[in-house]
């Protein structure tokens, strides 16, 4: 049976792609011209089409079972294009995917090394030491980024880790913060009032709840989590 790729491993092929998808724009439009030679059909292409063809290769390798390969594929890309950082996540999620957790980890390290503002790689690599019980670690990964504007989704799981180590406080801080910019994210309310609880801020809890049965993406998932920390009215 081939390797199933890892489900972090599924989202990183799905960036791969969209950025595959921008660098092969130019070989798309010629896609209706007379065929040529494969040799002369490489010298046409630009480095960035090139590039892309080489990730395309191990995007297809990926989605057809053949992980070996497509991590070698990857590999070879990352090494000659380091700042290449959709292949590098792509790279790191299928080792994890294959359960070398310790390589992944070493890949995205290594592209941090070169680019330490880069956040998707920053919480990919937390989330893999999350993955490995490393909670202590994937915290001080997030803490380490450089003080810019972080993303909503970046404050956010900043949050949960926070949560779950008890630290309430700056979980509602960094909640509030990604709610700022998404308001209606119902985990995300859910969050902030569970940790509001815990901080005997009962009343902001309720609201904050209010706010969440109402969101689009409220589930059943969700509601389960408010009865088991016990926040409703």
């Amino acid at each position: 049976m081939s390797p199933r790729l890892h489900p972090v491993g599924l989202r990183a092929v799905a960036l791969a792609a969209a950025a595959l998808a921008l660098l092969g724009a130019a070989t798309v439009r010629a896609a209706d011209k007379p065929p040529v030679p494969r040799a002369q059909a490489n010298k046409q292409l630009s480095p960035a089409q090139r590039l892309a063809h080489r990730v395309h290769g191990a995007l297809e390798q990926a989605r057809q079972g053949q992980v070996e390969a497509a991590i070698a594929g990857l590999r070879d890309i990352v090494q000659d294009h380091p700042a290449h950082h959709d292949s590098r996540l792509l790279l790191a999620n299928l080792l994890a995917g294959r359960g070398s957790g310790p390589q992944a980890q070493a890949v995205l390290l290594q592209g941090l090394a070169l680019e330490p503002g880069h956040t998707n790689l920053r919480m990919q690599l937390a989330r893999l030491q999350v993955q490995a019980g490393q909670h202590v670690a994937a915290l001080e990964t997030l803490e380490a980024g450089p003080a810019t504007a972080y993303p909503a989704d970046y404050r956010a799981f900043h949050a949960v880790l926070l949560q779950a180590g008890g630290q309430h406080d700056r979980a509602v801080t960094q909640y509030a913060a990604a709610l700022k910019e998404q308001p209606h994210r119902a985990q995300w309310l859910v969050g902030i009032a569970v940790s509001l609880r815990a901080l005997g801020m009962t009343q902001p809890a309720r609201e904050a709840l209010e706010r969440a049965r109402i969101a689009p993406d409220f589930n059943r998932q969700l509601a389960d989590v408010v009865a088991q920390y016990g926040v409703m009215p």
